[in-house]
C-alpha cells in the first residue's frame, strides 16, 4: 500500500517474495527432468515422463576414477588400434573410425521389421578385463539417430562372427531408438545368465547422446547412463574375466551411420564405495 507515495516496508517484501516466486516457476528443467531431495536429502532425478526417481550419480561423466591410470583408453583417432580390439561387423555391418570417431554403420537391407533382419558393427576388446579385480568401463554415444540402438555390453565370452547376445552370459545397457512403442526412445538394463535372459530396466532415455558406463565393484554391478545410475546388483557371471563391447545392433528397416567417442576402462577405487544390493529406478 502506498502512503503518502512511499511504499511500506511490509508492501516491499511482499513485492520481492512475489518476484521470486515468479522467477522460480519460470525456470526451465533440463531433459523433461528435475532434480529433488529425499527424506534422507539424497538428490534424486524425477522423470517428468513417468514421475520414476533415479538416485544422482554425483560424479565426473567422463569417471569416478580420474586419478588412476586407465586400462583401455581410445579416443578413435582415425587409425584403428589393433592392439585393443577386434572388429564386429556383421551381415554388412561396418565399423571404421573417422573424423575422430568410431563410426557404426548398418546396411540398408531392404527388409522390414517384420523379416527380423539382423547386423552388427562395433568392438569387442581382444584382451578380456579381470572383473575379479573390478573395473568402469565406460563409452560416449555422440549420434544415434540412425540405427537402432547403441550398446555397451560384458561378457565372459568373445564373439565376433554373429550378434554378441548369443552368448551364454552377459549384461548391457543400451540406448535404443524407436523400439516396440511409437515415437518413444528407451534405456535399457539387460541381462544373460547362464542363458537366461531378464529385462532390469526399460525406460525413457534421459537423451539421444551422453555416456554409457558399466561398473563393476566388490561383487556388484552397476549401470549409468549420462551418469546417472539406473540399476545395481550383485555380479552373477562366474568367471574371473570378461570382454567389453561397443557396438550397434540394428534390424528390419533401421539403416545408417552413428558414432561412438571416449572409450575407457578404469581400475576401480574401493575405498570409501559402500556394498549395495539391488536398487533400481
Amino acid at each position: 500500500m502506498v502512503q503518502n507515495g512511499k511504499i511500506t516496508f511490509a508492501s516491499a517484501l511482499l513485492l520481492c517474495f512475489l518476484m521470486l516466486s515468479m522467477v522460480c516457476l519460470n525456470t526451465p528443467t533440463a531433459n523433461g527432468s528435475s532434480l529433488q531431495t529425499n527424506s534422507e536429502g539424497t538428490p534424486e532425478l524425477t522423470q517428468e515422463t513417468g514421475g520414476i526417481p533415479v538416485q544422482a550419480d554425483l560424479i565426473s561423466q567422463s569417471t569416478t576414477q580420474q586419478n588412476k591410470q586407465p586400462l583401455l583408453q581410445d579416443s578413435f583417432d582415425d587409425v584403428f588400434d589393433s592392439s585393443i580390439w577386434e572388429k564386429i561387423e556383421v551381415n554388412g555391418g561396418v565399423a571404421m573410425e573417422k573424423d575422430g570417431l568410431l563410426q557404426v554403420i548398418a546396411p540398408d537391407s531392404n527388409k522390414s521389421w517384420e523379416d527380423w533382419y539382423w547386423s552388427q558393427a562395433g568392438y569387442v576388446t581382444k584382451r578380456p578385463i579381470s572383473a575379479a579385480q573390478g573395473f568402469e568401463a565406460s563409452v560416449n554415444v555422440v549420434e544415434l539417430d540412425d540405427v537402432s540402438e547403441m550398446v555397451l555390453l560384458i561378457s565372459d565370452q568373445k564373439i565376433t562372427d554373429r550378434d554378441p547376445v548369443n552368448a551364454t552370459n552377459w549384461y548391457m545397457i543400451n540406448k535404443v531408438l524407436h523400439t516396440k512403442y511409437p515415437n518413444q526412445s528407451l534405456i535399457r538394463v539387460v541381462s544373460r545368465i547362464d542363458e537366461k535372459i531378464s529385462w532390469l530396466v526399460e525406460a525413457p532415455w534421459l537423451s539421444s547422446t551422453g555416456q554409457l558406463k558399466i561398473k563393476v565393484s566388490e561383487g556388484v554391478i552397476s549401470f549409468f547412463e549420462n551418469g546417472l545410475m539406473r540399476y545395481s546388483e550383485p555380479y552373477a557371471i562366474n568367471a574371473s574375466e570378461c570382454y567389453i563391447y561397443i557396438y550397434t545392433s540394428k534390424w528390419g528397416h533401421y539403416w545408417g551411420t552413428d558414432c561412438f567417442d571416449d572409450f575407457a576402462v578404469y581400475p576401480v577405487s574401493i575405498d570409501n564405495e559402500s556394498k549395495g544390493g539391488q536398487t533400481s529406478l
